[in-house]
């Protein structure tokens, strides 16, 4: 069976972005591609195939705008910012009040995300603690990197889990910055932000934690249905 030269230029093309190689290679073979068909041809089967590529024909130019190749990548700049924006509040306002907005401002961030992901269906409202702990699981690998949380110890009993985790990037950051003194850490905001997305009564109490000088965190977390 023969393959047409569109389907085999378009396939070779997701091949390269697919295996990010580097941009020179990338802009040789758009000016190949650009030869063999036209610029709106080319975007109409990238799109059929499924490849999206920030791919761009200005005035019969092929241009290709390179991103990070993690996404994990923005997601470490974005905790340093975090970071360097709470370490600048404490030097205006000192600890207290640089608390309290980093509480208010995580918990309304976390409360949109959860929002925007049941408006997109990845995420369903829980109907057990289990579903919600899984939910947690899927805040973690969208906010933080490095898998951060998914993989650590949470057991049941009833409608309550207690997760116990002994790594947190948060608390190196600000350990390394040496502001743990004062320092309130922001995941119960986290969770606040979540549960009343939900619709759940924020149920969960910090019962061990690295900030607070033990050796892991132990937090346990009850599913209750908001009444109200």
């Amino acid at each position: 069976m023969s393959v047409s030269p569109m389907k085999y230029s378009i396939e070779m093309l997701g091949s390269f972005l697919r295996t990010q190689l580097k941009s020179q290679y990338i802009v040789s073979y758009c000016k190949y591609l650009k030869k063999k068909v036209k610029g709106k041809a080319v975007m109409r089967e990238i799109r059929r195939y499924g490849i999206i590529p920030t791919l761009f024909f200005i005035r019969g130019h092929c241009m290709v705008i390179l991103e990070f190749t993690s996404v994990d990548t923005l997601r470490k700049l974005w905790w340093l910012h975090d970071s360097f924006w709470h370490a600048a509040l404490v030097k205006e306002l000192g600890f207290e009040r640089a608390n309290q907005i980093n509480l208010e401002v995580a918990e309304k961030l976390f409360r949109m995300m959860t929002n925007q992901l049941l408006r997109e269906g990845i995420i369903e409202r829980p109907r057990s603690i289990q579903d919600l702990m899984s939910i947690f699981k899927v805040i973690w690998k969208n906010s933080f990197f490095d898998d951060l949380y998914i993989t650590d110890p949470i057991s049941y009993e009833g409608n309550t889990a207690v997760w116990i985790g002994s790594q947190c990037h948060a608390y190196d950051a600000v350990k390394k910055a040496r502001m743990l003194e004062g320092y309130e850490c922001g995941c119960q905001a986290i969770r606040n932000g979540v549960m009343k997305a939900l619709r759940l009564t924020p149920s969960h109490t910090i019962k061990e934690s690295l900030v607070k000088g033990d050796n892991r965190c132990v937090i346990e977390i009850t599913f209750a249905p908001d009444r109200s």
